[in-house]
């Protein structure tokens, strides 16, 4: 039995069971759980068009005017097929030139094609091209590279040699304003620093780094620190200047940056950090 088979016995029984008589809308209702919005509607249908009209209606997919047609639709996928990686952008402006035939679609077009084909990632168009070239693999290249991603590690062989650095956020304290910690984690021994500033301008960085991390680490060197792209770390200015870039080179230190929206290179200092709301 279909679920719209079950669905349709189902209301059939509700009126049947008020064409007897023992029950009033009300009760009707209560018994099986509906509405009264629900049972006037099917009552008036069913009134209409018999018993059939307690039948799901079966809605027909909404006609969309601005589709693009099939035919250019073939050729993005045609596209795709020489070219996964390339976005819909790219796609569009590749499309109008002399080699493609002047296709006209705009990238709106392009991602619209992607997405009802199921194409709207670049993973996706890779394994869509790997199975068309009836490549069987266990592991799909992007699986595989997620799965290296996860023993890949920092390694550090002695203390000092790199020694992560982070700004978190803790919370706003009443009377005081925004409150930040500035953490940072050797990533040899997993031995941590951590100190609460106002903000997170470059010269609470500085101070950190010059009078606490320096300062307190005794007789160890720092080598290396790793790094956001946080602008208390670094800068896109033309020349590179930049604080703390000057206060790392007057200490002889190098920094090393993770990479942008991959926080977990720096795990060793992020664990370190409080939970959020902790």
């Amino acid at each position: 039995m279909t679920y719209d088979e079950l669905v349709y016995r189902v209301r059939l029984k509700v009126f049947r069971d008020y064409d007897t008589g023992k029950y009033n809308v009300s009760n009707i209702c209560k018994r099986y759980g509906y509405s009264r919005t629900w049972f006037y509607k099917f009552k008036e249908r069913r009134e209409r068009l018999g018993n059939e009209g307690l039948r799901p209606i079966i809605r027909k997919a909404p006609k969309m005017p601005n589709q693009i047609p099939i035919d250019i639709e073939y050729k993005v996928l045609e596209y795709v097929k020489d070219f996964p990686t390339h976005g819909p952008q790219r796609i569009s402006n590749q499309l109008s030139t002399e080699k493609y035939g002047y296709v006209k679609v705009g990238h709106t077009g392009v991602y619209g094609v992607l997405k009802r084909n199921n194409l709207n990632t670049k993973k996706k168009r890779l394994q869509w091209l790997q199975d068309l070239s009836g490549v069987i693999v266990n592991i799909s290249q992007i699986k595989r590279d997620k799965e290296k991603s996860k023993t890949r590690h920092i390694k550090a062989t002695y203390p000092g040699e790199l020694i992560g650095i982070d700004t978190f956020y803790v919370g706003c304290l009443k009377g005081i304003g925004r409150i930040y910690q500035q953490t940072a984690c050797d990533c040899f021994s997993s031995f941590g620093w951590a100190k609460l500033y106002h903000n997170k301008k470059v010269e609470s960085t500085i101070d950190f780094l010059e009078n606490h991390l320096l300062k307190v680490n005794g007789w160890v060197s720092i080598h290396s620190l790793l790094q956001d792209n946080g602008k208390e770390y670094t800068t896109h200015w033309v020349g590179g200047r930049h604080k703390f870039k000057d206060a790392c080179n007057l200490n002889k230190i190098k920094q090393v940056f993770t990479k942008i929206k991959h926080p977990w290179t720096n795990g060793y200092t992020e664990r370190f950090n409080p939970p959020a709301g902790g």
